[in-house]
């Protein structure tokens, strides 16, 4: 049996506050942004200003890709109380890199 899940995260905001967010350390890729002259798809816009840079337009509202954190559990069931399965390992190797990014 598989399973596959596709997630797309999206975000929106004003300049600043997608600023914020990645300044926070959050990860954060504008792909469009709507202006006074209607809607630029960032990522086939050519030499269109970097989120960061003064030109960004101030005040417009700016679609976002963002990265979250997910988990997940799985349930199984074994057919006899023991079985030929490796001990877990420490917790803290578990979450290594999950948690404050260690």
């Amino acid at each position: 049996m598989d399973c596959k899940v596709t997630i797309q995260q999206m975000g929106g905001g004003g300049r600043d506050l997608i600023r914020g967010i990645a300044k926070a350390g959050g990860s954060v890729k504008p792909i469009s942004v709507m202006t006074q002259k209607g809607l630029v798809k960032l990522m086939e816009e050519v030499g269109f200003p970097d989120i960061n840079d003064d030109k960004f337009p101030a005040d417009e509202w700016v679609n976002f890709y963002r990265v979250d954190n997910y988990s997940a559990t799985a349930y199984f069931y074994l057919d006899s109380p023991q079985s030929n399965l490796p001990a877990l390992a420490p917790l803290e190797q578990r979450l290594k890199g999950i948690i404050n990014n260690k």
